[in-house]
C-alpha cells in the first residue's frame, strides 16, 4: 500500500495570506511520522528502542577551528536560501565583534555563496583593538567538517536554514533568527536543545510569515532586519555563559 504525506499546503498558504493558523504548531517531521501510524506510533517505538533522535558524530578535531578548549566557541551560519531568511551583513559585523570582544572564539560556516561575505567579516574583524581576535573561517568546508564544527560549538547562530536543523539534530544550544518565515509553518528546529532561543522580528503586529520560503516580505523594513543585532548578540552571550566550564 501507499504511504502519503499530507503537506498541508493549503493551510500554509492560508497562514501566509490571511494569518489563519490551522497548523496548530504541528511540525513537518511529525507529519512525516504520521505516515507510519498504520505500524503504530513511530515516536513511541523510537523511544522504546533508546533512539532520542539525536545525531552523533565521532569526536575529531575540526581542521579550521581555533583551539578554545573551554566549549565557548560560537559558530555562525552565514548563509540562507532566500534574502528574507539571511541575517544582514551589518548584523553579522556587530555580532562577530561583540563575541570577540567578550573573549569568545568565532567560527564562520557557509557555502560557496558566502565566501565573499566571510572574507569581508574576517577583514573587518582584523582591524579591531581586542587582543584576542580568535576568528576562523570554515566557509566552503565539506559538510562533514561543517557538521563537526557545529557539534563542537558552545552556541550556533543561524537563520531558518539547513544549519539550524543540523544544530537541532546535534543538540547544540542555538540562537535561531526568524525573518520572513515563521516556526508556525512547522519548519522550525525539531526537538532542539532546551536552551535554544528563537528570536522573531519586533513589531509591527501585522501578520507573519510573509512567505513560505522567505523569498518575499510584505513590510517596508524587512522582517529579518527587525531582529536587532543586539538581541542576537545578547542571546548568544547568555547561552555561552551557561556553557562555560
Amino acid at each position: 500500500f501507499d504511504l502519503t504525506v499530507d503537506k498541508r499546503s493549503l493551510d500554509k498558504i492560508l497562514l501566509v495570506r490571511t494569518g489563519w493558523d490551522r497548523l496548530a504548531g504541528q511540525h513537518v517531521v511529525e507529519r512525516y511520522l504520521e505516515t507510519l501510524r498504520p505500524f503504530g506510533p513511530a515516536l513511541d517505538r523510537l523511544a522504546e528502542s533508546g533512539d532520542d533522535g539525536r545525531l552523533r558524530l565521532p569526536v575529531v578535531a575540526s581542521p579550521n577551528a581555533p583551539a578554545m578548549g573551554n566549549g565557548k566557541r560560537a559558530v555562525l551560519a552565514l548563509g540562507a536560501a532566500h534574502s528574507g531568511k539571511a541575517i544582514p551583513e551589518l548584523h553579522w559585523q556587530q555580532i562577530v565583534n561583540g563575541l570577540l570582544d567578550a573573549g569568545h572564539g568565532v567560527h564562520l560556516i557557509g557555502g560557496p555563496e558566502e565566501v565573499a561575505l566571510a572574507d569581508r567579516l574576517v577583514a573587518e574583524a582584523s582591524h579591531g583593538t581586542t587582543a584576542n581576535r580568535s576568528l576562523s573561517n570554515g566557509v566552503g568546508d565539506t559538510w562533514s567538517d561543517t557538521f563537526q564544527s557545529i557539534q563542537e560549538a558552545g552556541v550556533l547562530i543561524a537563520g531558518d536554514t539547513g544549519a539550524m536543523h543540523a544544530g537541532s539534530a546535534l543538540q547544540v544550544p542555538m540562537v535561531v533568527v526568524w525573518g520572513c518565515t515563521s516556526p508556525a509553518l512547522g519548519m522550525g528546529p525539531w526537538r532542539a536543545h532546551p536552551d535554544t532561543v528563537e528570536l522573531e522580528p519586533a513589531g509591527p503586529e501585522r501578520s507573519r510569515p510573509c512567505s513560505r520560503l522567505g523569498d518575499r516580505c510584505r513590510h517596508r523594513t524587512p522582517c529579518i532586519q527587525r531582529v536587532l543585532p543586539e538581541r542576537i548578540l545578547n542571546a548568544a552571550l547568555g547561552l555561552l555563559s551557561r556553557t562555560a566550564p
